[in-house]
Parts: structure tokens; C-alpha cells; sequence
């Protein structure tokens, strides 16, 4: 996590909270690639898709509202 900060992957300035949040390890899959880790009789989960890409496509979304 220290070397991620520092390469800048969470902004310019990572606050002394967010800092206290973080795990000290951070798994990076390759570009258009999932990582999953499992552990049998530890991990259990019902695939029903998954969040958290870094492409436009995926941050930039629309917002549709209708006032009532």
C-alpha cells in the first residue's frame, strides 16, 4: 500500500484517515482482466457481477432523475 501511495495511485495527498483505513496489501489485476481469491470453507459467494473498473466507460455513468 505504501509503495501505491506513494507512486500517486490514490491522489496527491492521502490523508492520515484514509491511511488508518487501508490494508497493507492491495491486489491489482491486469487491464480488462478480475482477480478472485478463494478459500475453501472460508469464502463463499454468489457471483452476481462486480464494480470497481478505472476505465471511463466504467467511472463515467449517466444519472437520470424525474422529479414526481
Amino acid at each position: 500500500t505504501a509503495d501505491l501511495i506513494e507512486a500517486g495511485y490514490f491522489g496527491p495527498q492521502v490523508t492520515q484517515r484514509l491511511r488508518e483505513r487501508m490494508g497493507n496489501l492491495v491486489i491489482l489485476s491486469y487491464r480488462y482482466e478480475s482477480v478472485w481469491w478463494y478459500e475453501k470453507g472460508k469464502f463463499e459467494q454468489k457471483y452476481y457481477g462486480h464494480h470497481g473498473g478505472l476505465t471511463p466507460q466504467e467511472m463515467e455513468i449517466p444519472l437520470l432523475a424525474l422529479e414526481i
